[in-house]
């Protein structure tokens, strides 16, 4: 099995909002969006300063699998601006992976 990180294109702003669902559910928040509305407010960070990249995982003789994803922005840091900082918004491995270290694997840049 092999993990890798795909970017995200409007093409994936509908399973993003699915999975930006599963996070707000997941953590308990009071966000009321539905999965339309998310996707609307998506769509909107993809075409400003926002990136999303998605977790595929790959395996022999199968289709990929799209096992999470995180949505982050570039920034200077603010001490040292030679020093590029991610801010991390959303950060989500669908519950149907949860439990096989793909996150901390995420985290860390292992496969």
């Amino acid at each position: 099995m092999m993990l890798s990180l795909r970017a995200a294109t409007d093409a994936d702003i509908e399973l993003l909002a699915r999975m930006n669902k599963q996070l707000i559910d997941a953590e308990g928040h009071s966000n009321p969006m539905a999965v339309p509305e998310l996707a609307e407010r998506m769509r909107g960070w993809l075409h400003t300063e926002w990136s999303a990249d998605l977790f595929v995982q790959s395996e022999p003789q199968r289709a990929d699998t799209i096992i999470g994803y995180a949505l982050y922005q570039r920034r200077q840091n603010e001490y040292f601006q030679e020093r590029p900082v991610i801010y991390l918004r959303q950060f989500l491995i669908v519950r149907e992976h949860h439990g096989r270290g793909q996150g901390a694997a995420r985290f860390e840049g292992t496969h």
